[in-house]
């Protein structure tokens, strides 16, 4: 079992037997795929004193204490180790931080282990332990109970966010994480670091996880993010959540959004922001499919399927009447089973049945309203019965826990 602290400052013999240089690093080449082999060793050459790289494959050993060349020093062809695709085991990985993406947190390296792998010593894990920094101390032997565990993290599970990757490169496992569970992330991390890896990613995944950050780092993000991209990211946002975050800036600040947004949402937004944010109005919604009472099933899944991509989810559709009142929910699960050309007013519940909200509803009342009736989901009509919003278990959880 190797460990880069082992290998640190040790001397190098050239296979001559004469001393050359001592270690400073071990160079090996990014790859999202596999564990990377060494490709260098990085020493300070005694004589001229100054830093050389020399391809692994002239290392004939390589263990705690003692590193040997197979050929006389002045023999050997160093290369070039400013490539950017490289990464020093010291400079990049020791003492930086990473994503732990099974583990879903921000961890900081304190030793890097070496195994061989299919003829190959290869860099396998990082160890995260208080084990590694007795290691690297020269202190080990302290632990003679064994106290201290070793706590290695697999290098294929892990995502640099330091050194020369800078974020530059974002694994797949990392995409693949939840929205919520990337934002944990991003609230491990600090300000700068957060903003950088929002922005190394799709606009549509930075939006979902910009509305999972707590308010205060959210606003925070936003206002260090290039302006352009900012509006981009804030754009894909759904309606609640950017009026959310406009209401928590100063109102010279959001002034300047609302005119710089270039979007379909903004008239919706305007209408949200009349509303106090601890209200129905404010918790509510104004995205949601709306339909009419004489449309077929067909016409409904059509309209689902031109829409579709604006919902992360689809559990009713509204039916209204022309003059905006709202008439009754229809279930995806009885558009589903229905025949394709039974009109919706057979399918809806009448709203007369159904417990309904006023935008003026305080948040306490709303949680007492849904948990009292077990509602997913409420509809907020004004005094006339037409259809404003909807507020979600979601949104009221969010409101309850907001840093959950």
């Amino acid at each position: 079992m190797i460990y880069l602290s082992h290998l640190l400052n040790s001397v190098i013999e050239d296979s001559s037997d004469n001393e050359v240089g001592v270690l400073r690093d071990i160079i090996v080449k990014h790859s999202d795929e596999g564990y990377p082999a060494l490709e260098m060793i990085l020493i300070k050459d005694k004589k001229h004193k100054k830093e050389v790289g020399i391809p692994f494959k002239y290392v004939e050993n390589l263990s705690k204490g003692e590193i040997s060349l197979n050929k006389i020093y002045n023999k050997i062809e160093t290369e070039d180790v400013k490539k950017s695709n490289y990464v020093y085991l010291l400079r990049d990985v020791l003492d930086n931080q990473i994503i732990d993406v099974n583990g879903i947190r921000v961890v900081r390296v304190n030793d890097v282990k070496l195994a061989m792998i299919e003829g190959e010593l290869c860099v396998v894990g990082l160890d995260i332990s208080f084990k590694g920094v007795l290691r690297r101390m020269g202190l080990a032997w302290l632990d003679f109970f064994h106290v201290f565990k070793v706590n290695l993290i697999n290098w294929k599970d892990a995502q640099h966010v330091h050194g020369t990757l800078q974020l530059n490169t974002i694994s797949e496992k990392l995409h693949r994480l939840h929205a919520a569970d990337m934002a944990n992330i991003v609230e491990s991390l600090n300000a700068k670091q957060g903003t950088k890896l929002l922005s190394t990613l799709d606009t549509k995944d930075s939006a979902k996880i910009l509305e999972e950050v707590n308010p205060t780092l959210q606003k925070t993000i936003v206002g260090m993010l290039d302006k352009e991209k900012a509006l981009k990211i804030i754009e894909k946002m759904s309606i609640d959540e950017i009026t959310d975050l406009i209401q928590s800036m100063p109102y010279h600040k959001a002034k300047q959004f609302l005119s710089d947004l270039h979007s379909e949402k903004l008239e919706k937004i305007e209408e949200l922001l009349l509303y106090p944010e601890d209200t129905a109005g404010g918790l509510m919604t104004n995205e949601f499919i709306a339909v009419l009472p004489n449309w077929t099933k067909d016409d409904a899944i059509n309209k689902i399927k031109e829409v579709s991509k604006k919902f992360r989810t689809i559990s009713y559709i509204y039916v209204i009447d022309k003059r905006g009142k709202f008439l009754g929910p229809v279930s995806m699960r009885s558009l589903l089973v229905a025949d394709k050309n039974t009109k919706l007013k057979k399918l809806l519940k009448p709203a007369k049945f159904l417990v309904t909200l006023r935008p003026e509803n305080s948040l306490q009342q709303v949680v007492n309203i849904m948990t009292k009736y077990d509602l997913f989901t409420a509809t907020v009509l004004n005094k006339k019965g037409r259809l404003l919003g909807i507020v979600t278990l979601d949104d009221v959880m969010r409101c309850l826990a907001p840093t959950a």
